[in-house]
C-alpha cells in the first residue's frame, strides 16, 4: 500500500516538473519569437529610415582611388627666327585621390528586401560612378616633386609651372577614367556599404547581399 502511495507521488512529481519544463520552454521560444520580430521590424523601419536620409544628400561615397599626376610642358619661342630658347617644366605629385559615388536621389525605397528567414538584406543600387566633381591634390611638399629651367632669354618658368598646375586634376581624371570600374574598386565598395549599413542597422552579423543595377 505505502509502496502505491509512493509510486503515486513520484509519479505527480516527475508530472510536475514536465508540466514546468514545458512552460518553460514555450515562455522561451515565445520570448525568443516577439525579439525576432521586433529585431526584423526595426531592421526595416531602420532601413525605410536609411533610405530616406540618403535621398537628401547629393552623392553618396563608396570608393576611392590614388593615382600619381604626371604632367609635362616644353615651351620654345622664336623672335625673327632668332631663338630664344626653351621653358621645361615637369611636375609629379602622389597621392592624388578620386572617390566614386552613388547618386543619392536614384536611390529608391524599393531598392531594398529584408529576408527574415535567412536574416539577409538584399539591395538593388546604382551602379557607382567617378565622381568628377573632386580631385584630392595633396597640400603636402614632401608629394610634390617640381623641375623647371628656361632659355637663355626666357624668364617665365614660374609662370608655365603654375599654368601647368592647372592640367594636374584633369591628369589625375582622365587616369581614372582610363582605369574604369574594376573588381578591387568593386569589392571596396561593397564591404564599404555592407559596415555602413550594419552599423546603422546595428545588426553586426546581418549579411548584405549587394547587386548593382
Amino acid at each position: 500500500m505505502q509502496s502505491s502511495i509512493l509510486r503515486g507521488m513520484w509519479l505527480l512529481r516527475f508530472l510536475i516538473i514536465v508540466i514546468i519544463l514545458a512552460g518553460l520552454i514555450y515562455l522561451v521560444s515565445l520570448v525568443h519569437s516577439s525579439l525576432k520580430m521586433s529585431v526584423d521590424h526595426r531592421i526595416e523601419k531602420a532601413m525605410s529610415v536609411w533610405v530616406t536620409q540618403m535621398r537628401g544628400q547629393a552623392k553618396l561615397v563608396v570608393a576611392d582611388e590614388v593615382f600619381t599626376a604626371r604632367v609635362d610642358r616644353w615651351d620654345t619661342k622664336y623672335f625673327l627666327k632668332l631663338y630664344l630658347g626653351t621653358t621645361e617644366v615637369h611636375i609629379r605629385v602622389d597621392g592624388c585621390r578620386v572617390q566614386y559615388i552613388i547618386e543619392a536621389d536614384q536611390i529608391r525605397q524599393n531598392d531594398w528586401r529584408y529576408d527574415p528567414a535567412g536574416r539577409v538584406l538584399n539591395l538593388d543600387l546604382p551602379h557607382p560612378v567617378l565622381d568628377e566633381e573632386m580631385v584630392d591634390i595633396p597640400s603636402d611638399p614632401r608629394q610634390w616633386w617640381v623641375r623647371k629651367s628656361s632659355g637663355w632669354l626666357r624668364w617665365d618658368k614660374d609662370q608655365v609651372e603654375e599654368q601647368l598646375r592647372q592640367e594636374i586634376r584633369p591628369d589625375v581624371l582622365a587616369q581614372a577614367r582610363r582605369a574604369g570600374w574594376d573588381a578591387t574598386l568593386d569589392c571596396a565598395a561593397r564591404a564599404r556599404l555592407q559596415e555602413a549599413l550594419r552599423k546603422a542597422l546595428e545588426v553586426p552579423d546581418l549579411a548584405v547581399n549587394i547587386q548593382w543595377r
